[in-house]
């Protein structure tokens, strides 16, 4: 497709290492079929967003975050953004998409490097994502992708699974370093999941907790409406040249298939 090719052409690869045979049907929280639902009012969803973004422009919280990713020692060449939602009829989702505008410009991006990604998006919702001159991903890659590039990677509250199948895409030392996940803090993650279900869902987020690799810069949630940007850091990943070559052997993560709120390919 056109998408794969221009992909490709930035410096990323969709990751199929070691492909799972058998297909699961599982049932979904989030809906993506399309059901019986009332149009998108396109000119003023993107009337919305363009309030939120003044909201969020003369706020202290954009101010405190502009100010962490200045700071930081990565130039980034492109922008991701995964499980934003339905910014045509959310509003959490119509302030994280108004921030993803806010934070282009600040990582001094062209609209042309940013890539969208969620299966759940509405014919309108790309429609109006387009209007921005965004690229649109309409296949659900999970966060299969492998990073040559250093990319900002946006992850507003998604499930851990998506941070962990980033991780795994990217496990060697040259693409781990190409990663700054603005994403639920990973350090939060790993305190408040028990054991075993970090084991199963979150592997390398551990593993590169455990071995100091990653470097949490949090985020003040100071905004007026407090749910939209709760829980959320910045990540960096550095240290990688500290780890033998056993550490670099990854396989492919399984999940439970009861874990309704990752979205698995169908």
């Amino acid at each position: 497709s056109l998408l794969q090719e221009k992909m490709e052409a930035d410096g990323f690869t969709l990751v199929n290492k070691g492909k799972n045979k058998k297909k699961h049907k599982t049932k979904r929280t989030t809906i993506i079929d399309n059901v019986s639902r009332d149009p998108i009012d396109v000119a003023k969803v993107i009337t919305k967003i363009d309030i939120a973004v003044n909201d969020l422009k003369n706020s202290i919280f954009f101010t405190d975050i502009s100010s962490n990713l200045k700071n930081l020692d990565v130039k980034c060449k492109a922008f991701w953004c995964f499980g934003l939602g339905h910014v045509g009829d959310c509003i959490t989702a119509r302030f994280q998409f108004a921030l993803l505008i806010l934070l282009k410009d600040v990582l001094g991006l062209k609209n042309d490097k940013v890539f969208l990604c969620d299966p759940i998006f509405y014919e309108e919702e790309i429609e109006i994502i387009k209007t921005y001159n965004f690229n649109v991903a309409t296949e659900n890659i999970e966060c299969m992708l492998e990073c040559s590039i250093p990319t900002f990677l946006f992850l507003p509250h998604c499930p851990k699974q998506l941070s962990n199948n980033l991780l795994y895409s990217n496990w060697s030392p040259s693409s781990l370093i190409n990663l700054v996940i603005f994403s639920n803090s990973f350090n939060n993650i790993v305190e408040r999941t028990p054991t075993k279900v970090l084991a199963q869902n979150a592997s390398y987020i551990v593993d590169a907790i455990d071995n100091d690799l990653v470097t949490e810069i949090p985020v003040t949630n100071s905004f007026k409406f407090n749910d939209v940007f709760n829980d959320l850091a910045i990540h960096t990943l550095s240290g990688v040249d500290k780890m033998n070559s056993e550490f670099w052997k990854s396989v492919k993560p399984v999940y439970d298939l009861c874990d309704t709120e990752f979205i698995m390919k169908s």
